[in-house]
């Protein structure tokens, strides 16, 4: 079906072409980096910071992954807001700690940009450490947040709806990807292996922007296709109500239907000899 043209139609294209951009160039510039580090400077005594630092591209890439966050996560901000039923006061605490991470990924910027600055340097492990603390936090919370709201609305959308169309609502496919909680989880195993200083830390490291634009797009995807709760869904399991909109595309003018109601009715009392002489005409 194709979605409506409206306001949230433009938003969600505008939301996935910057998620794509950055994402495409974040991806670029970690090859590029890869291939200078390992290939053409395998020999490079400073470190891989120090590297990147020198080259613009890698910087760029280190840049976009930062970003990323920044603008993914606002649309979970939106799917509460949504889901909570336009009740500001459940946005508080994540809007607070999505701050508190823009705030602290902005020294990371600054010394992957100055990383031949000792100074700066020698800070890099602490606030990579509170960098992911933080991000976990706020995944925790978008996590918690929509599964127990999904939670309680599971009861009430089946009385609006009926079992059979309350299923795309109440599955647990549904409740893992609405959540994002495959995100949640790897964030959580990460930030686990990082604490302990264990090398599979760069494992889940590595492709964990990445990941949670994924699992944001796949949100975007829901709605698209008009699978994920949205604010008729939400309103109507919080009324009982649920105010259907018809469309008259495809209907039949009432003039139209009453000649052809008179038709057939006049067509029934011919005698079967005669209905099937006219059949075949």
């Amino acid at each position: 079906m194709r979605p409506k043209r409206g306001r949230l139609f433009w938003w969600m294209v505008l939301y996935t072409a910057f998620i794509f951009l950055l994402s495409t160039f974040a991806i670029g510039g970690r090859f590029k980096f890869a291939e200078m580090m390992y290939v053409d400077h395998q020999d490079f005594e400073e470190g891989y910071l120090a590297l990147g630092s020198r080259i613009g591209l890698d910087r760029g890439g280190f840049g976009s992954l930062t970003l990323l966050p920044w603008i993914s996560d606002s649309l979970m901000i939106y799917r509460l807001y949504i889901l909570w039923n336009y009740q500001w006061w459940a946005l508080g605490v994540p809007l607070l700690v999505h701050l508190a991470r823009i705030a602290i990924s902005i020294p990371i910027l600054i010394i992957t940009a100055n990383a031949d600055d000792p100074n700066w340097l020698s800070q890099f492990s602490t606030f990579k450490t509170a960098y992911y603390s933080v991000s976990m936090a706020i995944d925790l919370l978008f996590t918690g947040l929509i599964s127990f709201r999904l939670w309680m609305l599971r009861d009430k959308v089946e009385h609006v709806l009926g079992k059979i169309q309350s299923v795309y609502y109440n599955s647990t496919s549904t409740k893992f990807v609405e959540s994002g909680a495959l995100f949640t989880l790897w964030s959580v195993g990460h930030l686990i292996l990082l604490v302990k200083e264990h090398w599979a830390s760069e494992i889940l490291g590595q492709p964990m922007i990445y990941l949670n634009a994924i699992t944001r797009m796949l949100i975007i995807l829901r709605m698209a296709q008009n699978r994920a709760w949205c604010r008729d869904i939400v309103t109507a399991s919080a009324t009982g109500v649920l105010e259907w909109q018809v469309s008259s595309h495809h209907s039949i003018p009432l003039n139209q239907r009453s000649s052809q109601l008179e038709s057939q009715t006049e067509f029934e009392k011919l005698p079967k000899q005669m209905r099937g002489d006219a059949a075949g005409l």
